[in-house]
């Protein structure tokens, strides 16, 4: 049998979140057989560089301390040449600048980029200007973030690729166990719980979560909310929850990495987002059996199924958002048949071997 290729993947953090546990996915998942993995992570330390390791897959840490550093690029371009990788596979804007000039200055024969978010901006349009000749192929993780990349940057339809990320599926959660993460949660046994992981940052739009609640409480005032993660607009949530009289019932867990398993006691999961790439935290809670409302936004609309395996609702309409989860609240027949619906969805559509099977089939494309 032939050597192994040898592939890079950078990526700027290995922390908590999405993307990060996407990769992990991901290593997991390549054949290794075929292909020899190592990863950079353009910062010191995360939860998911211990766990890519323990996988057996070197992690190099390039300790950040300013945003922008030639020391990072210098420290990367050297590793590069010293493992003679013959494919750079890179994740985000950092990742994606750093990843392609050190492959470029090292003569690393494919350079790869993943895009995982809408971004455009002045600056990443420059960079493409710059680096999209010497890009191989632009993977994107939606169609909507494809469409995006396709309509704001100067990168021909060939050379872009759709591979929608995977996600794990949680085995059901016995009796016991739901019980202490809803005790964890503030929630009692025949509480209907109602919550959503999410960075509490500006794309999640996470006042529209706060007022939802509050429209859906004045009904239900028996429905309780939680919202795990952190951010920094905390603070923010903080004083609306206040102000709208929700103390007692909109609960902010702040950044957990047991994220998944508390989001797997829900009863409904929300997403209000006016801007999505592709929604890690409902397919996880889809995965998980636990139907789902989210703002019909980006790669929302390629998760959810609408009525089949969810629900979506316009961005920023909380009417059209608390009346979903008030039918949902309302039958526990309803929340178990399109909970199953989404499992199925997420176990067929996108599993992790789906996933690595696809990047396989181009990186093989791509390596010869």
């Amino acid at each position: 049998m032939s050597a192994a290729h040898r592939i890079t993947i950078v990526t700027g953090q290995l922390d908590v979140g999405g993307q990060e546990r996407s990769l992990y996915l991901l290593v997991r998942s390549l054949d290794r057989r075929r292909f020899d993995i190592d990863v950079v992570s353009l910062t010191a330390g995360g939860h998911w560089a211990d766990e890519t390791r323990r996988l057996g897959v070197p992690v190099l840490e390039l300790p950040r301390r300013h945003r922008w550093q030639a020391g990072r690029l210098l420290g990367l371009c050297r590793h590069l040449r010293a493992r003679r990788s013959s494919l750079v596979y890179s994740l985000g804007f950092a990742a994606n600048t750093y990843g392609r000039i050190a492959g470029r200055l090292a003569g690393v024969p494919h350079l790869v980029t993943g895009w995982r978010g809408l971004e455009a901006s002045p600056l990443r349009f420059v960079m493409e200007l710059l680096l999209a000749r010497s890009t191989d192929r632009v993977v994107c993780n939606s169609a909507a973030v494809l469409q995006d990349v396709l309509s704001h940057y100067p990168i021909p339809r060939e050379r872009a690729a759709l591979i929608r990320n995977g996600v794990e599926v949680l085995s059901a959660l016995d009796p016991d166990e739901r019980a202490h993460a809803r005790r964890e949660l503030g929630a009692r046994k025949d509480d209907v719980l109602v919550g959503s992981v999410a960075r509490l940052a500006k794309a999640k739009n996470l006042g529209l979560f706060v007022r939802v609640a509050a429209l859906v409480r004045s009904t239900r005032p028996d429905i309780r909310f939680v919202l795990v993660g952190g951010g920094p607009l905390r603070s923010i949530l903080d004083q609306r929850i206040t102000a709208l009289g929700q103390d007692g019932g909109v609960r902010l867990m702040g950044e957990r990495p047991d994220g998944r398993l508390l989001a797997a006691s829900f009863d409904i999961f929300i997403l209000t987002s006016h801007r999505e790439g592709m929604p890690n935290a409902v397919l996880e809670a889809m995965a998980a059996g636990v139907p789902c409302v989210a703002t019909a936004v980006g790669g929302c609309r390629e998760v959810i199924v609408d009525g089949q395996t969810g629900y979506l609702a316009p961005a920023g309409d909380e009417r059209a958002m608390a009346a979903r989860i008030l039918d949902l609240a309302g039958s526990s027949a309803l929340r178990e048949r399109l909970g199953e619906e989404g499992r199925k969805r997420a176990l067929v559509e996108f599993s992790p071997e789906r996933m690595a099977r696809e990047h396989e089939e181009l990186f093989q494309e791509l390596l010869g």
